[in-house]
């Protein structure tokens, strides 16, 4: 990533403290960690409205995520349809400014758009400022048999047509050894002119495991990297969640010893103190840690 997040979470801050106004400000992500982490950040602005999409759609009908086995298309259709209708009797909408970030998830939601639309002033956007943050590469989050959408800033003008694309060419995120590191193992041509982040402690480490040893090699990863960080400092990602390596062994109830030393360090809850947040790399994007151990 280059820092867009971060860039975002300014633009909508800068806005909210304008002292010439007593702007509304809205900021979005199609992420319930994100947008837990922007609340925690940003709990001293009581006027900053922050929210996972999918929870604001909720909020506003008054439905709850159960009620998403009830419907088809409940979070692309059916929810987003019911929050339009709903959202004049709710205390949302009529913003000077709808932040909304990872916007490439959103892009595939046409009928999400709509809602967001209905968030505004008015629905060509004159009076509200509108800014998105998005890479066409990272569509991790769509829904399964969905389709990616080649350019997402296409899409973006079926909002309003008065966006400026902005190209971020300089990394605000991580450090260039990191970053050269990662475009290696994905492949990827070189993806920005410069690094703005400069440090001496940055390292990327490949531990080769198998089936048999990935627990053993989970655990020695885990001691070594406690040596050196707070345990919850340090994150275990994974493609997968109850199926990851970090998952069965917290949904297992009898391990050997290797797996119960794992599991006394490792938690699904954010808010855990103590222990290392095991995640699905699609719920952590947009997320940092000190240290990251991705599995499986």
């Amino acid at each position: 990533g280059s820092g867009k997040s971060g860039y975002l979470r300014r633009f909508a801050l800068d806005c909210y403290e304008d002292s010439n106004r007593d702007n509304k400000v809205l900021l979005l992500s199609w992420g319930e960690y994100v947008a837990d982490h922007n609340k925690n950040t940003y709990e001293a602005y009581p006027k900053m409205h922050i929210w996972d999409i999918g929870a604001l759609m909720l909020e506003i009908t008054g439905l709850e995520k159960s009620d998403a086995t009830k419907h088809e298309e409940f979070y692309t259709k059916y929810l987003p349809e019911l929050a339009i209708k709903m959202l004049p009797d709710s205390d949302f909408g009529d913003y000077d400014m709808i932040a909304i970030d990872e916007f490439q998830d959103v892009a595939t939601r046409p009928v999400v758009f709509e809602f967001i639309r209905a968030l505004a002033k008015r629905p060509d956007f004159i009076g509200t400022r509108l800014i998105l943050a998005a890479d066409p590469r990272q569509q991790i989050m769509r829904d399964p048999g969905m389709a990616p959408v080649e350019d997402p800033w296409a899409a973006a003008l079926a909002l309003t047509p008065n966006l400026v694309h902005v190209n971020l060419r300089e990394n605000h995120r991580n450090s260039e050894d990191i970053g050269v590191a990662v475009e290696k193992i994905a492949r990827e041509k070189h993806l920005y002119d410069t690094y703005k982040i400069e440090s001496l402690d940055d390292s990327i480490e490949i531990v080769e495991v198998s089936e048999n040893t990935q627990p053993v090699k989970l655990r020695d990863s885990l001691l070594k990297l406690r040596s050196k960080f707070e345990a919850s400092n340090i994150c275990v990602l994974s493609p997968y969640r109850d199926e990851s390596a970090a998952g069965l062994v917290l949904n297992t109830p009898k391990l050997n010893p290797i797996g119960e030393e794992i599991r006394e360090m490792l938690t699904h809850d954010s808010e855990e103190r103590g222990k290392s947040f095991a995640s699905t790399i699609q719920k952590f994007k947009g997320l940092e840690s000190h240290a990251v151990l991705v599995t499986d």
